[in-house]
């Protein structure tokens, strides 16, 4: 195996670490192969699924090994251009839980780094360019989106489940993609497939998602809470100890 491709969010992109902090970057130095970074920082499991197929699908399965960061499910992808941009709870501004006025300017998400991403093959600092040339329509998409967003919080009493019932179908559907085409993998969990959160008991957890029967746990790699409590900074995410630890486990559960 000669690559390691990464998708993921902030969790597998490093959020504001040093890139050669990030886990991926001591993963792929432990196996010694090319990096093949497209994780990025607020990413949706939406946008993970398009661009990883998109960018695995000309990639040849025998020499590279794959390696998918599972996001939050509360995370939307917006395409524009031949970009994609993610709208999160964070764009409602929500209090208590409660969304106050939306964000109004959008352009951050579309930064080259660690942000923006795409699932076509040009350069993404062409794409940037193109998008940044009309971020007025950008920011009124994404303002637009995030209202529709806001009233699905007050009005939907069953959001959540909603929400995780389209990750776990991505989920799947990436799983299959991989599968199909003879690519060896592991799915990374940051205590994200609210089975920590919600209902800790697996057989509950399980009927209560029956989309996750058809998950392969064997390709599946869990950080839970006590990572959470040991291994992260003040902003919840992994930091430079937590992504040694991090790399070490999937280093040792791909030798294994």
């Amino acid at each position: 195996m000669k690559k390691l491709y990464v998708n993921g969010c902030s969790f597998t992109a490093g959020h504001k670490l040093e890139h050669n902090q990030t886990w991926p970057v001591k993963l792929a130095n432990k196996l010694g192969r090319e990096l093949i970074m497209e994780a990025k920082n607020g990413q949706s499991m939406e946008s993970i699924y398009l661009t990883s197929m998109s960018h695995l699908v000309d990639m040849n399965p025998k020499d590279t090994y794959v390696v998918i960061g599972i996001t939050w499910a509360q995370r939307y992808a917006i395409n524009f251009k031949r970009g994609v941009v993610s709208i999160t709870p964070g764009d409602l501004r929500l209090k208590h839980n409660i969304p106050g006025s939306v964000k109004k300017d959008y352009t951050d998400k579309i930064q080259v780094s660690r942000r923006l991403t795409s699932p076509y093959k040009e350069d993404i600092n062409l794409i940037y360019d193109e998008i940044l040339k009309d971020k007025q329509n950008l920011n009124e998409i994404c303002r637009h989106f995030s209202e529709y967003y806001k009233r699905l919080v007050l009005y939907d009493d069953n959001l959540v489940e909603n929400q995780c019932h389209s990750l776990h179908s991505k989920l799947l559907g990436l799983q299959g993609f991989l599968k199909e085409n003879n690519f060896k993998y592991k799915f990374i969990e940051f205590y994200n497939l609210n089975r920590d959160t919600t209902t800790p008991n697996d057989d509950l957890w399980i009927d209560k998602y029956p989309l996750l029967k058809k998950l392969d746990t064997s390709n599946l790699i869990t950080f839970g809470r006590k990572f959470k409590k040991s291994m992260q900074s003040s902003d919840s995410h992994p930091t430079d100890e937590g992504c040694d630890f991090i790399s070490e486990r999937i280093y040792d559960s791909i030798n294994r």
